[in-house]
């Protein structure tokens, strides 16, 4: 698999961390600083130059649960139908995502990925999701990892 992970970063954060960074204040109305419990970063390269110096690009996403999943799903394109079967699948399932990502290494290689947070822990099987989105056509694999406060890997 073409391991996501490695073109877009991702770290989950108590709401007591963010609150020490002293975030402007609308950003933390935003944010809704006080209704969750937790956030999750995203960081993703930015090939494009702005002047002389890369950048990257910063997403911070609230979410009330931890820990916060990725599903990463290998495919020779990325189709609409194909995206929006494995986001129902996901929604089916955990009623929690995210946001999504993707990218292509080659003309018939490519990876989405979802993120999501389930809010129950007993109502989801991650082998039996997995397995699903397997089954769904022109899907060549899926992986998944999951992402705590402490770090990420494979789930």
């Amino acid at each position: 698999m073409g391991n996501i992970l490695e073109y877009f970063q991702g770290k989950l954060y108590r709401k007591e961390t963010i609150e020490k960074w002293n975030l402007p204040i609308k950003v933390q109305e935003k944010l809704n600083i006080e209704e969750n419990k937790y956030y999750f970063l995203t960081i993703s390269p930015e090939e494009e130059r702005h002047g002389h110096e890369n950048h990257i690009h910063l997403c911070l996403y609230p979410t009330k649960s931890e820990p916060v999943y990725l599903i990463e799903v290998e495919t020779p394109v990325i189709l609409p139908e194909l995206l929006h079967k494995c986001l129902e699948l996901i929604k089916e399932n955990t009623k929690n995502i995210i946001t999504t990502t993707g990218f292509c290494k080659s003309k018939e290689l490519c990876y989405f990925g979802i993120f999501f947070s389930i809010l129950d822990p007993n109502e989801v099987n991650l082998d039996e999701l997995i397995a699903d989105i397997k089954k769904v056509e022109k899907v060549n694999d899926a992986n998944i990892f999951k992402y705590t406060c402490e770090g990420s890997g494979e789930a």
